[in-house]
């Protein structure tokens, strides 16, 4: 399993043995004791971290509720993700979305919390200044307060949709393209809606 620290490699590595020499998990207590953990919440935490990167589950209605993937299982999640597949983008409209609900397999490596995240297919040439062509699928984290210098999805009130990089300045936001040749936007923070943060982008061939 990659993508797991030291510490819940460690976790991982004890449930296992522990699963298959008892037959059932341990408690949340009887982790809390092994690993000397001060709280049954630090125990959660991990756990919860782990079953966020596809390594365990949980089952409803049991005590001793964790549940370790098949190796077939396990194999398969680290080579892709199910995302939902919400609709296409164009720069000069607004976003549109799918009337049903779809799911599209992307990389894991490329996806960081996968409970935030979607995809969005480039429905034109409109991007091709951000080195984004039509027909690219571009992977979304829905994130609102996203970092200085990070790629972001973004609508003005204008309605017109907009992929770049987000730099906060004391009085407005600049967004800054990928070409050199492309003007920097300066708005006001009433004026843009965040949508997310740019992650991934698969281009199919």
């Amino acid at each position: 399993m990659k993508g797991l620290t030291p510490k819940q490699k460690e976790i991982l590595t004890h449930l296992e043995s522990y699963i298959e020499a008892q037959g059932f998990a341990p408690s949340y207590r009887e982790l809390q004791d092994h690993f000397g953990f001060q709280s049954i919440h630090s125990v959660q935490k991990h756990l919860k971290a782990l079953r966020e990167k596809g390594a365990l589950q949980f089952e409803a209605g049991r005590a001793r509720s964790i549940l370790l993937p098949k190796k077939e299982e396990l194999s398969r999640g680290e080579a892709e993700i199910e995302l939902p597949f919400v609709g296409t983008i164009s720069s000069g409209q607004k976003i549109e979305t799918f009337a049903k609900s779809q799911t599209l397999a992307v990389p894991s490596f490329l996806i960081k919390d996968a409970r935030r995240s979607y995809v969005f297919r480039i429905k034109d040439e409109s991007f091709k200044e951000e080195l984004i062509a039509s027909g690219d699928l571009i992977i979304v984290e829905a994130k609102t307060a996203p970092e200085p210098g990070e790629t972001i999805l973004a609508t003005l009130n204008s309605g017109e949709t907009l992929i770049r990089r987000f730099h906060p300045e004391a009085d407005y936001i600049r967004l800054v393209g990928e070409s050199s040749t492309t003007r920097p936007i300066l708005v006001q923070e009433v004026d843009i809606t965040i949508r997310g943060v740019v992650v991934g982008l698969v281009r199919p061939f």
